[in-house]
């Protein structure tokens, strides 16, 4: 399925640093059996730090194709776990 990754599944500026930030000042276990709203996901890396934690995280985010974009990224990088954040875990 070819997507476009215009729109929506934006990596944001401040990503990296938030997620440097989640990962040091709150325990991976805090998020287990959380229920997250990652609200504006963009490309859903927060989300999907929540989820490798062990929450249940909603993605949304304003494109059209927005389900057809997290299936192919849900099917394809975190089933598989290929997407890593080897200097978080």
């Amino acid at each position: 399925m070819p997507v476009n990754l215009s729109g929506g599944a934006k990596i944001w500026e401040c990503t990296e640093d938030l997620l440097q930030y989640l990962a040091k000042s709150i325990k991976p276990q805090y998020w287990d059996g959380k229920r997250v709203l990652d609200l504006g996901c963009g490309a859903g890396l927060l989300g999907i730090y929540a989820y490798r934690c062990g929450a249940v995280v909603h993605f949304q985010d304003y494109v059209s194709r927005i389900e057809q974009i997290y299936q192919y990224i849900y099917i394809h990088y975190i089933k598989s776990k290929e997407i890593n954040f080897p200097h978080l875990f």
